[in-house]
């Protein structure tokens, strides 16, 4: 392996990123390079490069990460991309992101379920927009249906919709004036609902 560039980091002074064989490698400030003999031009070994990663760079990603999940829930993508933004490179992350996982840190499983209830309970998301963000967030697309189907296993879709009429100041008159009632079903189709959920809680609706 070749160290085929060395480069100053432009959004974090004081650190450089290091690339090898024509992709970046690792970030670590000038005095780590130093102090571990690395020159762009000159080849490095994977047992130095393996030490340097052990040693150093693993650690770092490691808080980095533990600060990141401390604060709420995240899915896997959106920890690998905080972890790219911080200068970390691809063989990093995957090794860090398979520590995760190990010890349950990270499982998008479990992840897509607790977003599912708490959107449709907290935020008055709909399925499809709930669908929407969590493969935003990098869930794979074979864990987001089980995950909104579970979570409706214990959600009164009925009462979510219900609640969202009422702040929004829809009455039980309004259900027989076609524009207010054109509108709230665009607002719900919007909020990601399906039409039959739509149309089921406003003919049982009574304001």
């Amino acid at each position: 392996m070749e160290i085929t560039d060395i480069k100053p980091q432009v959004r974090q002074p004081g650190r450089i990123s290091v690339f090898i064989d024509g992709a970046f490698a690792f970030g670590m400030t000038e005095a780590e390079r130093a102090r571990y003999g690395l020159a762009a031009g000159e080849t490095i070994t994977r047992e130095l490069y393996d030490k340097i990663v052990g040693e150093l760079i693993l650690v770092k990603a490691n808080a980095a990460a533990m600060r990141y999940l401390s604060y709420r829930d995240r899915s896997e993508g959106e920890t690998r991309l905080y972890l790219s933004e911080k200068g970390f490179g691809e063989d990093v992350i995957n090794k860090l992101i398979r520590f995760l996982r190990k010890y349950k840190y990270l499982d998008d499983a479990a992840f897509a379920s607790r977003y599912a209830a708490d959107s449709f309970n907290l935020k008055g998301f709909g399925n499809r927009k709930i669908a929407f963000e969590l493969a935003r967030k990098g869930v794979r697309r074979e864990l987001i249906a089980p995950a909104i189907e579970e979570a409706l296993e214990s959600v009164d879709l009925q009462e979510v919709i219900t609640k969202i009429l009422r702040r929004r100041g829809f009455g039980a008159e309004d259900k027989e004036d076609r524009d207010e009632r054109y509108k709230a079903v665009s607002y719900l189709t919007g909020r990601g609902f399906l039409r039959e959920d739509i149309r089921s809680a406003l003919e049982e609706y009574d304001g």
